[in-house]
């Protein structure tokens, strides 16, 4: 929670701010502006719908980092894993 009491704080050591993390909103950086991406770490099948963050780059290591280091926008998409189980 240092970020959002602080963003400046360490502010030039960060490239992307986590705005999602599954399912859940950080306002603190929408309202911020910043440059940021949708995360979400699963465990299990149920964790793996939520925000996602996609990226229009070579799929290469190199270009992912590239690209998240610059301040081109990224796509943020939502996926629904119930949804997709029920469209099958």
């Amino acid at each position: 929670m240092g970020f959002a009491a602080d963003p400046d704080g360490l502010g030039a050591l960060v490239h992307r701010y986590e705005l999602f993390n599954r399912s859940q909103l950080y306002s603190w950086v929408a309202a911020s502006g910043r440059a940021s991406v949708a995360t979400g770490d699963f465990h299990r099948v149920e964790h793996l719908g939520g925000w996602k963050t996609l990226i229009p780059c070579d799929r290469l290591e190199s270009a992912v980092v590239k690209y998240l280091r610059s301040r081109r926008p990224v796509y943020l998409a939502r996926f629904d894993v119930e949804a997709s189980r029920r469209a099958a």
